[in-house]
């Protein structure tokens, strides 16, 4: 049995308008992601369709989710997607600090259950 899947163009590009919004215009959006700041407009408004490899294109530049901006999924795994976007802020050095800091509050958890 086949089901067909039927995608909101509208409310992609309103997700990605309200995402690109707060981090770029459409005309460097649309440079970076080899397209035209037409189309990018065109998407945003739901006037036009999003190929999977553009929408792939966009959400890695906004640093956004695919579930996200198709489905509205704010988070995946339960971890909120405005992890991801505090995490690519970080350098080098202090994502190494949180890994160190993460790993010594999980190992705190295991030796409390362990109790």
């Amino acid at each position: 049995m086949d089901k067909e899947l039927h995608l909101d163009y509208v409310r992609i590009g309103k997700r990605l308008k309200k995402e690109r919004g707060k981090k770029t215009t459409q005309e460097q959006l649309a440079e970076i992601a080899g397209c035209s700041s037409n189309h990018i407009s065109n998407i945003e408004c739901g006037n036009g369709k999003v190929s999977l490899e553009l929408l792939y294109r966009l959400c890695s530049i906004l640093n956004l989710s695919m579930d996200y901006v198709v489905g509205g999924v704010k988070q995946s795994n339960g971890i909120p997607s405005d992890f991801n976007e505090m995490l690519c802020q970080l350098t080098d050095d202090q994502k190494d600090n949180l890994r160190a800091l993460m790993t010594s509050m999980i190992e705190q958890n295991r030796k409390k259950r362990r109790r």
